[in-house]
């Protein structure tokens, strides 16, 4: 995902969406301090689930405002960040993923995890995606105004990456943005179609922008 977390060697980070079969898989969030890493707005593509912890608080949001749960539908749920590495290490462990997502050789090591997530709950609303109870993947509005998103592959093709950009469009509205966008690497066409079928444009070879209707922060 464009814009945020330096990668090593002076690179500017650079942002990726990788998607399933069918469902695209975004992000943006992989930003890697040391190897690099820096996982931008499009792309889920995990494997991995796991039940929400007994106990957790339903907001948190380190060092800034606490968030809200935000109620998708009667399947899905975001829910405010927290760390919960446990869960969420798994997500990163599948070279296709991360290939897709950050076109990177190789996975996440837990320091580079903590590293993105650090960052995006420190520059962004960085929420957990919980679909009937599971956490399955999470999803970053940037304070650079970019979108990320990642679904571990068990819970792909099921829609669920769509709900949740669409849902992000909505609190980029109640935000009083303009617009948003997404890197997309070239050889994503799934998460292409996603995005453009959600009303996203083509900008640049790698970049999508989607311009906020007035009435956006209401209802899509």
């Amino acid at each position: 995902m464009g814009g945020g977390f330096p990668q090593s060697g002076g690179n500017q980070p650079h942002a990726a969406f990788a998607l399933g079969q069918i469902e695209p898989a975004f992000h943006f969030h992989a930003f890697a301090f040391i190897p690099v890493i820096l996982r931008l707005v499009s792309g889920f593509a995990l494997l991995g689930s796991s039940q929400r912890r007994a106990g957790e608080p339903d907001h948190i949001r380190e060092g800034q405002n606490t968030m809200k749960q935000r109620v998708i539908d009667p399947e899905i749920t975001l829910v405010p960040y927290y760390p919960n590495y446990e869960v969420s290490y798994a997500w990163y462990q599948d070279p296709g993923v991360c290939k897709q997502v950050d076109n990177m050789d190789g996975t996440y090591t837990m320091e580079n995890l903590k590293a993105m997530y650090g960052y995006l709950s420190t520059h962004g609303d960085c929420f957990y995606i919980q679909y009937r109870g599971t956490l399955v993947g999470d999803v970053t509005l940037q304070d650079n105004h970019e979108i990320s998103i990642v679904i571990c592959r068990e819970y792909q093709n099921r829609h669920i990456g769509r709900r949740c950009v669409a849902e992000l469009l909505r609190l980029a509205g109640e935000k009083g943005l303009q617009e948003v966008k997404a890197r997309i690497y070239s050889f994503n066409t799934q998460s292409q179609r996603m995005f453009s079928s959600l009303g996203f444009e083509k900008t640049a070879e790698e970049w999508y922008v989607y311009h906020i209707k007035p009435s956006q922060g209401k209802a899509m």
